[in-house]
């Protein structure tokens, strides 16, 4: 599946996993979801730290407007917190599969850690490289151009998996505009625009399901001028 691979190679998935905190479920509240239930809808504050045991959940956010915003996958052992949760940008959290949870509080949290001190830095790594993810997120949105996302993209999947054929480039995988705009935060117009110059510079185009890259160098050259 198309969504599959992309999720594998350019969304954020799982950052770094407790799975030392399973051993504690039986002091947090267990819950289990099918697929397509919410977990947690805008408005609802837990504050708790959310663990995954099985199963995969999508974290969004809601913005003022109410558009939601896609935030990252989380699978087995993952960790959210939502101890303490932010009014301003509410927290969506939908299973997207059949998932099992547990939901800590912060005294179970400091009753585990009192147990297991180890467990503390554990957590810390966890957060420390979600809050680092974001940062780097952050400053690719404030100073590169939606082109430049755009062109970043295309070009790893030709380095992953393209397909040179009579001086083309196929990717031979669907790629939606829906899904380009979840990986690179953009939203939908703006991928549509930056698509339709793309095509019109015959740097990008399509043959059935293939998309075609027609100049790999006229690409990277494209992504350096936008880059400068």
């Amino acid at each position: 599946m198309i969504m599959d691979y992309l999720e594998r190679n350019y969304l954020p998935e799982n950052f770094y996993g407790i799975p030392a905190l399973i051993d504690y479920c039986n002091l947090g509240e267990m819950c289990t979801f099918k697929k397509g239930d919410p977990i947690i809808l805008p408005g609802q504050y837990l504050k708790k730290l959310l663990l995954i045991i099985d199963g995969k959940v999508k974290v969004s956010r809601l913005s003022s407007s109410g558009r939601e915003h896609f935030q990252y996958f989380a699978e087995k052992n993952a960790i959210i917190n939502e101890l303490f949760p932010s009014e301003d940008s509410p927290l969506q959290i939908i299973a997207t599969r059949n998932t099992q949870t547990c939901m800590f509080t912060s005294g179970q949290l400091l009753q585990i850690i009192s147990n297991d001190n180890t467990i503390a830095l554990e957590i810390l790594k966890g957060l420390s490289q979600k809050s680092n993810y974001f940062e780097e997120r952050l400053v690719e949105r404030t100073y590169d151009t939606a082109t430049t996302r755009i062109c970043h993209l295309i070009r790893n999947l030709v380095l992953q998996v393209g397909v040179y054929e009579d001086g083309r480039c196929l990717i031979d995988i669907p790629l939606p505009q829906n899904y380009i705009s979840q990986i690179t935060g953009l939203h939908f117009i703006t991928v549509c625009n930056v698509i339709k110059k793309l095509k019109n510079e015959k740097i990008l185009g399509k043959d059935g399901k293939k998309l075609i890259v027609y100049d790999v160098e006229k690409l990277n050259k494209y992504l350096m001028l936008y880059e400068e």
